[in-house]
């Protein structure tokens, strides 16, 4: 009985430490509306990368717990942008800047 105790516990203690480390579904995105949309961030594989272009943008991809995930975009010209990092469907963190050649950044672990 001892045994089969502790094997439900080893057991458990597994399958739930596996829930916390993930794979977890990322989500970025950012707009800007005004100008051409200047993005720069982090992939799936932790190398930054670049994206110029039309507004909005997105980009998904999967990951393990503890990645460094990093969003930041700016436009050309004077107006708003926003980004935002979702996690699992969750909006964990985003930032709105507003004025001339506005940069909106975040980040999140």
């Amino acid at each position: 009985m001892k045994h089969l105790f502790i094997s439900l516990l080893l057991v458990f203690t597994i399958v739930l430490s596996s829930c916390t480390q993930g794979p977890y579904a990322v989500k970025y995105t950012a707009s800007g509306n005004s100008g051409t949309l200047y993005v720069t961030y982090i992939d799936e594989n932790g190398i930054t990368e670049n994206y110029t272009g039309p507004s909005p943008w997105h980009y998904s991809f999967t990951t393990r717990y503890g990645a460094s995930l990093k969003v930041s975009a700016n436009c050309d010209v004077t107006g708003t942008t926003e980004v935002h990092i979702f996690i699992n469907g969750v909006d964990k963190v985003s930032d709105t800047e507003t004025g001339f050649n506005a940069t909106a950044s975040t980040k999140a672990e």
